[in-house]
């Protein structure tokens, strides 16, 4: 039992690092600062699915 809670710990720290990955490449486009597909690049995403999640996160 207490692996469990500790796999989904871990999970959910792993999705927390890549929602906050995704919000700064995010902010960094915004500005103007990287291109599309820099940001795609960067956090390893398609660039159909970059638009869905950053649609998620603005």
């Amino acid at each position: 039992m207490e692996e469990y809670g500790a796999i989904r710990e871990a999970r959910g720290e792993a999705r927390g690092e890549e929602k906050g990955k995704l919000k700064s490449v995010v902010s960094l486009l915004k500005k103007g600062i990287i291109t599309e597909k820099e940001a795609t690049d960067e956090i390893g995403m398609t660039v159909d699915d970059f638009k869905k999640a950053m649609g998620a996160v603005s």
